[in-house]
């Protein structure tokens, strides 16, 4: 295995944006947001999780981490987002 970390591409939803960040600890990349206003953040001194806050973690979602989120989709106001998941990377749900 190797030991990497990745940045996804954020994504504007609302008043945020959203990306994902993985760690070689992480089973599943966590979610993060920061508000739009902030968007000069994006990777500040090489630090994307700066001025970011959780948004949802799928590690945390089951005690083994192997827990995935799909099916994913917002409300029209964009203030909630509704999801799937799937247990153990189960096709299962």
């Amino acid at each position: 295995m190797t030991n990497f970390t990745k940045v996804g591409t954020p994504k504007k939803v609302g008043e945020y944006f959203y990306f994902n960040y993985v760690q070689a600890k992480d089973n599943q990349a966590i979610t993060y947001r920061v508000r739009s206003s902030e968007t000069k953040y994006i990777v500040p001194d090489g630090n994307p999780l700066k001025d970011a806050e959780v948004f949802i973690n799928p590690n945390t979602l089951s005690q083994d981490g192997k827990s995935i989120l799909s099916q994913t989709v917002w409300s029209k106001d964009k203030k909630h987002l509704a999801y799937q998941v799937k247990r153990a990377g189960s096709d299962w749900s």
